[in-house]
C-alpha cells in the first residue's frame, strides 16, 4: 500500500468530472450508520471529516533526489525520484461531501466530491497554476503530514466538484486508501 502513494506524476491524472457524474456508473449507496467512517467493503464513503487532512500545494520546485527531512514543504516523489518543493498550501480539506472507488474504462480511480468552497477554491488554485511552466504548473495533494498522493501538471482550470485521482492503481489499494481517509 505504501508503493501506491509514492506515485509517478507522468501516469497519473488529477481531473475534474461533471458534477452529474453521468459518464460514471453509479455506485449503489451502502448504508452508512457513522458518517465519519468508511464501510467495510471500502467500495463508497458517504463523506465527512477526513482522518487526516488533504492539503493542495502549487509546486515551487523539483529536486532530484532525496528530500531534506527538515523542509517541511518538501515532499518525495520516490517514482520519480525527485523532491517536490511545495508552496505553502493553498487550501487544505477536513470534510468531502462523497468519496468512492469507481472503474472508468478499464482504470480504477478514486473520486472525492468536494464541498462547494473547497470546489471554489480548487478552481483559483488551477487557474493559477495553469498560467504557470513546468513545474510550476504542477499541483501536489498531500495526504496528512507528507503523504503526496499525486502532483500533476495543470493546463487548465479545473472546474466542478469532484475530482478522479486516476492511475495505475488495483481496487484494493484505492480501497485501503479510502478506508484510511474515511478513519
Amino acid at each position: 500500500m505504501r508503493g501506491l502513494l509514492v506515485l509517478l506524476t507522468a501516469l497519473l491524472a488529477l481531473t475534474a468530472c461533471s458534477d452529474d457524474e453521468a459518464d460514471v456508473p453509479e455506485i449503489p449507496q451502502l448504508p452508512i450508520p457513522d458518517m465519519g467512517k468508511a464501510p467495510s467493503t471500502g467500495d463508497q464513503w458517504g463523506g465527512g471529516p477526513l482522518a487526516e487532512p488533504l492539503s493542495f500545494h502549487e509546486v515551487r520546485e523539483v529536486q532530484h533526489g532525496a528530500c531534506d527531512p527538515a523542509d517541511k514543504l518538501a515532499v518525495e516523489d520516490k517514482e520519480g525520484g525527485s523532491c517536490l518543493v511545495l508552496k505553502p498550501a493553498a487550501f487544505v480539506v477536513d470534510t468531502v461531501d462523497r468519496a468512492r472507488t469507481v472503474q472508468v474504462n478499464g482504470q480504477w480511480q478514486l473520486q472525492l466530491r468536494l464541498t462547494a468552497d473547497d470546489a471554489a477554491e480548487f478552481r483559483q488554485l488551477t487557474a493559477r497554476a495553469a498560467q504557470e511552466q513546468d513545474p510550476r504548473n504542477r499541483v501536489a495533494v498531500v495526504f496528512g503530514e507528507r503523504e503526496l498522493l499525486v502532483a500533476p501538471a495543470v493546463q487548465q482550470p479545473v472546474t466542478g466538484r469532484t475530482l478522479a485521482i486516476a492511475g495505475p492503481f488495483q481496487r484494493a489499494d484505492l480501497d485501503e486508501l479510502l478506508e484510511r481517509m474515511g478513519g
